[in-house]
């Protein structure tokens, strides 16, 4: 009995010794040097990220550009560009006139006459 006891407590401490020792090689070299390499690689994927990006947005604006300009031409080329201009000039207005009339009634001052 006491051969056994005493083959479970040596089990026992060598398993915590071999825990504890990897514990210990973990936390002073390899977590450091992996927690560095990851920062490189992070920076590294930023870089080729934004690049790529970069490289996108030069190829695509010229046609977004083109695309846009052309779409206000045609836009404007139509009888009711005219109405459409004077009918957001008369939403502005109104929307002015009222956000006016909000602060004034929240500040208490006299309504301006037009």
């Amino acid at each position: 009995m006491s051969i056994v006891l005493l083959m479970l407590c040596t089990a026992l401490a060598s398993s915590g010794l071999t825990l504890g020792l990897a514990w210990l090689a973990w936390r002073r070299w390899l977590e450091p040097r992996l927690d560095a390499r990851l920062l490189e690689l992070q920076d590294e994927f930023e870089k080729r990220v934004k690049s790529g990006v970069l490289a996108a947005g030069e190829e695509l604006l010229p046609a977004f550009r083109e695309q846009v300009s052309a779409g206000f031409r045609d836009v404007l080329k139509l009888p009711e560009a005219a109405d459409l201009v004077q009918g957001g000039a008369k939403v502005v207005t109104r929307s002015a006139d009222l956000l006016e009339q909000g602060l004034g009634a929240i500040f208490g001052l006299k309504p301006t006459k037009r």
